[in-house]
């Protein structure tokens, strides 16, 4: 696998949120649940960041690979991969019943397979509430800016 097109794959391992959404308690909870997964991929926290992916979970990375739950789990404790900086800029976070999509800027910076790398990604997360009312990332796409 080269080494940008498995860095693309990381793009949405993560995306820490500032809420856009004027205040909704919801969109507020949302981006704060999104910041968190963003800490927990920081510290390869796998165990904590299972529970906040749906068991559905899809990503499209923006060179058109898909990942599965299982999948980012792999990558979160990817030994080679370290971030410095995983933050998702310009963020938005509507919400409509119970599905909620984020939308944003995501930098990430760091090494992977001992290769440097600092990029830039326009991310939308597609969060949905789960039979027990939480909210759970269900899908995920990134693209190249």
């Amino acid at each position: 696998m080269k080494p940008l097109s498995a860095l693309v794959g990381f793009a949405l391992l993560a995306v820490s949120l500032a809420c856009g959404a004027g205040g909704d308690t919801e969109a507020v909870r949302v981006a704060d649940l999104d910041a968190r997964l963003n800490e927990l991929i920081i510290e390869k926290n796998g165990r904590e960041a299972a529970a906040m992916y749906h068991d559905d979970f899809i990503l499209t990375a923006s060179g058109g690979r898909t990942k599965t739950k299982a999948d980012m789990l792999s990558d979160i404790g990817e030994p080679t991969l370290h971030l410095e900086v995983n933050r998702t800029d310009e963020v938005r976070v509507r919400v409509h019943d119970r599905t909620a999509v984020l939308t944003g800027v995501l930098h990430q910076k760091g090494t992977y397979k001992g290769t440097a790398f600092d990029i830039r990604l326009n991310v939308t997360d597609t969060w949905v509430r789960d039979a027990a009312g939480e909210w759970v990332i269900l899908a995920g796409h990134a693209s190249k800016l």
